[in-house]
């Protein structure tokens, strides 16, 4: 069976290859959980899906926890334990295995799903929470527009009658004047007449 890698345990969760190298490639090849984060928090690029050229001397799909080890140029530096542990690394994942492996990278797809979805969530009810405060305030500043339109509307009519009640004032102080006037014209008038007849009656009695 051959090896199995970060680039082949990817792709058999569904994503592209495209998407599985360049995640790879992003985070350093340091597993599979990292490339999976930067697939989820990049899958809005423009270019994830277009195909990934890795610099020279870089290998994708290596998973660091399945590396093979040099062995030393002495074989008798290397101690039992590492020896044990070189063959255990070399040694291909059985199908039992593999399927475990598979399970745990599905629930973990799951489980960063599921944090997403709770996170855009959680920033739709902040968005929408903000729409509502920006409309509440909208609605204010109309409300104190309709407000200041109003008193401005009752000011102008206070104004009006104001200016109103003074030429009906003027008016009458005229209608007086003219009345005054009248008055002392007839007066003056009876006053002349009175001088004529008391004049002319004085003469007829002397003659």
């Amino acid at each position: 069976m051959a090896e199995s890698t970060a680039l082949d345990s990817l792709m058999e969760m569904g994503f592209t290859k495209n998407r599985a190298e360049r995640a790879l490639a992003h985070t350093g090849n340091q597993g599979i959980e990292r490339a999976m984060d930067w697939i989820m928090e990049h899958e809005s690029d423009p270019d994830i899906d277009e195909p990934y050229v890795p610099p020279a001397g870089h290998v994708l799909g290596s998973d660091p926890t399945q590396l093979t080890l040099t062995p030393p140029t002495d074989p008798s530096a290397v101690p039992a334990a590492e020896g044990s542990q070189e063959e255990h690394s070399k040694r291909p994942l059985t199908e039992e295995e593999k399927q475990e492996q598979m399970k745990r990278l599905e629930e973990l797809m799951r489980l960063k799903q599921q944090e997403r979805e709770e996170r855009e969530k959680q920033e739709e009810v902040e968005r929408e929470r903000e729409r509502r405060r920006h409309g509440q305030e909208l609605l204010q500043v109309k409300q104190r527009l309709q407000e200041e339109e109003m008193k401005k509307l009752a000011e102008e009519r206070k104004r009006e009658k104001i200016e109103e009640k003074q030429a009906r004032q003027r008016v009458r102080d005229k209608i007086e004047r003219d009345k005054a006037e009248r008055a002392m014209k007839v007066k003056l008038q009876h006053t002349l007449l009175t001088l004529l007849w008391r004049v002319l009656t004085h003469s007829f009695v002397r003659y």
